[in-house]
């Protein structure tokens, strides 16, 4: 079971690091703000809160990400990885549910976002109960 453990929190500390790190990079080439870069009536460039914002998001994605790869190398903090993993992957998942249901139906990459969020979130809740037990 340990080992089931370790590829769940490295799987889910790459994606939040990847995902994570992109947003602090270039915020206005994240998936939620690509569709509004690519209006050319729109300005982003020099929206500074929404670049702020979007930066902020981003660097606590990384650092989520940082604590699930600690878990790894730290046996003592596998739990708190896992719990970490679940409570932002679920989070995400539930709040695109909610955006489902009330907005209607995003583009393909955010269904695919979903897919992760929910099935890396259940797969780290999988592993909390594995250690509880």
């Amino acid at each position: 079971m340990e080992i089931f453990q370790i590829i769940i929190l490295l799987l889910s500390a790459i994606l939040m690091i990847y995902a994570g790190s992109a947003r602090v990079r270039q915020p206005v080439n994240s998936l939620c703000l690509k569709a509004y870069a690519d209006n050319p009536d729109l300005k982003l460039a020099g929206e500074v809160d929404v670049l702020n914002e979007m930066r902020a998001a981003g660097a606590s994605i990384v650092f989520g990400g940082v604590i699930i790869l600690l878990g790894i190398f730290i046996p003592e903090l596998r739990f708190t990885s896992h719990m970490v993993a679940t409570v932002i992957f679920l989070g995400h998942a539930i709040g695109r549910l909610i955006s489902l249901k009330t907005d209607g139906k995003p583009g393909q990459q955010m269904i695919m976002g979903l897919t992760f969020d929910l099935g890396l979130g259940l797969l780290n809740a999988v592993c909390v109960a594995i250690i509880l037990l």
